[in-house]
């Protein structure tokens, strides 16, 4: 049988088509050299390549492929099919390779990139808090569903599905948006891993997956009852109610102890949640009652190259302020500061008096109290809503409308209310809690007012 019709490329070069000789073919020329090629290196580097010298015959993906050759002759014929079959053959020993890693499951190569991290712990890019978080989200959220399955089998549709029914939980169960923003970055940690490791060939953590978690995720956080919505006296009862509540429960369990002050205080003098967390002892002016709010605390939630929170700068310069201090807020400071005067306390890592830390010295973070308030409230949830009458479903951003509410019903200046707030414009101040301005002024009566101002004028025309 002669060779294959070959036509002419523009650059010159020809193609020929025939049928791999990895398949049965009649073509005697195509098979002799076939034959030679894998006789001289099938048995290179161990690789288990044979071949059936009358007809050719092994595991292919394709039947037809096309041979490139400078010219028609028969040296040139021969030695393009022996770099195709070159090619062909590596690529099948590369797909032989692979097929032992894609088989393995999610839980095996969890595995191995838990041993990858624990070698590089303690550097700037691993830390010991973030492992151990990272094997906690593993365990509880993604192995019970994927662990079993073969790495090389996920497809983007299973993913799409995964976080979808893990939305569901999340809602069901009453957990917050960062946690499973830490499953999605876990899982795509994961299967980034797989990847750069060549368990697999193609990584099924595609756009389209990080969007769907990443809209999900936007779709927990709008679960919880809006924090921009119009606030009245009854909303900021249930989340001072609230506040006390926890602080009557931490009395008796200690775990929950640096929750209700981190939320005592943020009701109180109605910081941010970063801003909180970034305070610290020498911030307090306890011979003015004044508390000076000139620093923030932020952590790269979700970023394994920052595994420590960092002191920043607060981001306008409305935002430096000086806020008066309560009575339950003195005492706070006065408590803590007898803590560190006797040793109880140390200073932070970064050698700051701060008025929270874990027990490796690290300052706490807002994503930390986070965490306390979501088991606080899987645990003492229900008997709130029994006693007050309402589900509490808010972020720590409450505390702070609930503490700027505050101050304008109680007839503070809205202008004084702007700077302790630290907005940026008295607009800001008015747009949001306008409507909470001093309810007594409902019983206003122009007449009143009028009658009295022409009291005082006949008054002045008699002197």
């Amino acid at each position: 049988m002669k060779r294959p019709k070959t036509s002419p490329r523009k650059d010159g070069r020809y193609s020929s088509y025939y049928y791999c000789p990895h398949h049965y073919t009649a073509d005697e020329n195509t098979v002799r050299v076939a034959t030679n090629y894998f006789a001289k290196f099938s048995s290179k580097n161990g690789r288990p390549v044979s071949m059936n010298s009358l007809q050719g015959q092994i595991v292919c993906n394709k039947k037809l492929h096309t041979i490139y050759t400078a010219n028609k002759s028969d040296l040139a014929y021969q030695k393009a099919v022996e770099i195709h079959l070159a090619k062909h053959e590596r690529k099948l020993y590369e797909e032989k390779q692979a097929r032992p890693s894609a088989s393995k499951t999610i839980a095996e190569i969890n595995e191995k990139f838990k041993a990858h991290c624990k070698k590089l712990e303690g550097s700037k890019d691993f830390s010991k808090h973030m492992n151990a978080n990272r094997e906690r989200v593993a365990r509880l959220y993604i192995l019970p569903e994927l662990g079993e399955t073969a790495v090389g089998r996920v497809t983007e549709k299973d993913l799409i599905f995964f976080f979808d029914n893990l939305h569901s939980h999340f809602i069901n169960a009453e957990l917050g948006d960062i946690l499973y923003l830490h499953v999605q970055v876990t899982l795509k940690a994961i299967f980034n891993f797989a990847y750069i490791r060549d368990y697999i060939k193609e990584n099924p953590v595609t756009a389209k997956v990080n969007a769907t978690a990443t809209d999900n995720r936007k779709k927990i956080k709008e679960s919880y009852v809006s924090n921009r919505g119009k606030w009245t006296s009854e909303t900021v009862d249930l989340v001072t109610n609230f506040v006390y509540f926890l602080i009557d429960k931490s009395k008796s369990d200690n775990y929950y102890q640096k929750l209700s002050e981190y939320m005592m205080l943020t009701l109180h003098i109605g910081t941010r949640a970063s801003e909180t967390a970034g305070i610290q002892l020498d911030d307090f002016d306890i011979e003015n009652n004044k508390i000076h709010i000139q620093r923030q605390l932020v952590k790269m939630y979700g970023i394994y190259s920052q595994p420590l929170p960092e002191i920043t700068k607060l981001k306008t310069k409305q935002s430096y302020r000086k806020i008066p201090i309560s009575t339950d807020v003195k005492k706070l400071f006065l408590r803590i500061e007898a803590e560190y005067e006797e040793g109880l306390r140390k200073p932070d890592i970064f050698g700051n008096r701060s008025l929270w830390q874990n027990d490796d010295g690290v300052p706490l973070h807002a994503i930390d109290f986070s965490t306390m308030l979501l088991r606080f409230l899987r645990n003492y949830g229900k008997e709130f809503e029994s006693k007050f009458g309402g589900k509490y479903q808010f972020k720590f951003h409450a505390l702070r409308h609930a503490c700027i509410s505050t101050w304008i019903m109680s007839g503070v200046n809205i202008n004084i209310a702007k700077y302790w707030a630290g907005h940026s414009s008295i607009q800001m101040t008015a747009d949001r809690y306008g409507h909470l301005v001093d309810s007594r002024e409902q019983q206003f009566d122009m007449s009143d007012v009028l009658q009295d101002k022409n009291n005082n004028s006949n008054d002045l025309g008699r002197k």
